[in-house]
């Protein structure tokens, strides 16, 4: 049971910090020596996706998606950051990002944690 536990908030505290690149991130690519136009296209691509989540995917959300639907809204958007990744941070951690949020995102449903 304390093992389950453990394993429920290793897999919640992995959420966080996906969520974190993904929400602050994108928009943070303002402050890097990157193209104007790549600034403007990866801060709206980050206010987008916090709107749509806000909407959409937190806890909290007005319309919150269940089942097969928030797992296309999590695939989208952390799919669509994992390929803006590169252009920003640079390939190694845009493939270590992919890979956690991957597993991440598997252990929650199978843990029925995507309650949280």
């Amino acid at each position: 049971m304390l093992m389950k536990e453990v394993l429920k908030g290793l897999v919640l505290t992995l959420r966080f910090l996906v969520e974190l690149v993904v929400f602050l991130g994108l928009p943070a690519s303002i402050f890097l020596d990157i193209p104007l136009y790549q600034k403007g296209f990866f801060l709206a691509m980050g206010i987008c996706f916090i709107i749509i989540w806000s909407q959409f995917g937190s806890p909290r959300a007005p319309k919150r998606l269940e089942g097969k639907s928030r797992i296309i809204l999590e695939s989208l958007v952390v799919g669509l950051t994992t390929l803006a990744l590169p252009f920003i941070y640079g390939l190694v951690f845009a493939l270590s990002f992919g890979l956690v949020a991957l597993m991440d995102t598997v252990l929650i449903h199978l843990l029925n944690l995507d309650a949280y």
